[in-house]
């Protein structure tokens, strides 16, 4: 895997083409249909729901819908719903379109079809440009799969709240020592080869952040906002290592009890896991390395939920720990250097990473990735500059 991507993720390197220009012949960007954008195909409670003479279990209404057209007309839309490919076209075969620029589509887990008035439903073609077979829909793995349940607790956990400034406190959980496997198994979806299963203790309790460190509480240290996406209850973004140090420095002056710092890798992989070996830490596995996925929209702000920016943290639901957005919404800065083969010789206890290097770790994924980035394994790395992408959660040394 080259090392662009696993920097910025897919969606962020598209948008630094012109920048960076990667070989399209060697690296093709990944295009998204352009006649049917599924994202502006969003419920209006004020439209009217399309009917359908099929069986209610083959195939259901969903959503009616109007969008401007390419020759100043409107195309109009009804979004169907139904559960396998053939149940979509029988389905079409037999639908009456009503005019020129009315559109019929059905989406499965299987892909998006459709038909207008132009001929009949071809289902070697499908609907001229806008079918894209193999595909499954977001729309159709976000509202008809059965959400993923967060596991209870697996025990209390102790939390305190640090003054910054008054009005503007940090909180805290404590987490106790202990050993988990570090890495993924083979078997894990979007797993990548740097994520060796290996043994790691924890020797000493760690106080974590229950959240990536705010805009509020940046600017209540710092006097100033680096952050691209802006609001006080975002986690801070756009920021560098060398930001992420001298908010460190100032943070630690102006407190009392014990040193911030960033987590290791190791540590962050520890308090993101909370107990569980899954690829994500609500112990449930993402079904598809790259789309909208479930199991994800469940725990994580990512390309297919999120509008494309970040959100106020705290929104989806903490880990077994009482952790919130580790996974999504902002990359999380640590403090290791990264290097791709260190897990196959890193010490067993309280591994540190390699003494020197180019990138520095962060964990955790962002608002614009790809269900695999956000895995609790998944190591993703950056060069010391400011990208939108990047926040922090701290954790404080007390022992």
């Amino acid at each position: 895997m080259t090392w662009w991507k696993r920097v910025f993720g897919k969606t962020q390197r598209l948008r630094e083409t012109d920048s960076r220009s990667p070989d399209p012949t060697t690296n093709p960007p990944q295009q998204r249909p352009t006649t049917v954008d599924s994202a502006r195909l969003r419920t209006d409670p004020h439209t009217e729901r399309p009917t359908s003479t099929a069986p209610v279990s083959q195939v259901r209404p969903y959503d009616k819908c109007s969008i401007p057209g390419r020759m100043m007309d409107t195309d109009t839309y009804e979004v169907y719903l139904a559960d396998t490919k053939r149940d979509a076209e029988e389905f079409l075969r037999t639908k009456t379109v009503a005019a020129q620029q009315y559109y019929v589509i059905v989406e499965t887990p299987e892909g998006i079809f459709g038909r207008d008035k132009m001929g009949p439903y071809q289902p070697s073609g499908g609907w001229r440009g806008t079918d894209w077979p193999g595909k499954p829909s977001p729309r159709f793995a976000q509202r008809e799969q059965p959400a993923a349940q967060v596991a209870p607790a697996a025990e209390p956990v102790q939390s305190a709240e640090v003054e910054v400034k008054e009005g503007v406190s940090l909180e805290m959980v404590r987490l106790a020592p202990g050993d988990f496997t570090m890495g993924s198994p083979d078997s894990e979806v979007g797993r990548e080869p740097d994520e060796v299963p290996h043994r790691v203790k924890i020797t000493k309790s760690l106080w974590v952040g229950r959240y990536p460190v705010t805009q509020s509480q940046w600017v209540a240290v710092t006097g100033s906002n680096p952050s691209e996406h802006t609001g006080p209850d975002l986690p801070v973004n756009s920021i560098s290592t060398a930001d992420a140090e001298v908010f460190l420095a100032k943070l630690n002056a102006l407190t009392k009890g014990g040193r911030f710092r960033l987590p290791t890798e190791a540590e962050w992989e520890y308090a993101c896991r909370a107990g569980t070996t899954t690829g994500l830490n609500s112990g449930k596995d993402i079904t598809r390395r790259e789309g909208a996925c479930p199991n994800t929209d469940v725990v994580a702000w990512y390309d297919y939920n999120s509008d494309q920016h970040p959100h106020p943290v705290g929104l989806k639901p903490p880990n077994r720990w009482g952790l919130h957005d580790m996974h999504g919404n902002v990359g999380e800065l640590c403090s290791d250097w990264f290097q791709e083969d260190y897990y196959s010789g890193s010490p067993q206890e309280d591994p540190t990473g390699p003494a020197k290097g180019q990138f520095r770790v962060h964990r955790g994924g962002y608002f614009r990735n790809d269900p695999w980035s956000l895995r609790s394994a998944a190591r993703n790395y950056i060069g010391d500059h400011r990208q939108e992408n990047i926040g922090l959660r701290l954790v404080r040394e007390t022992d």
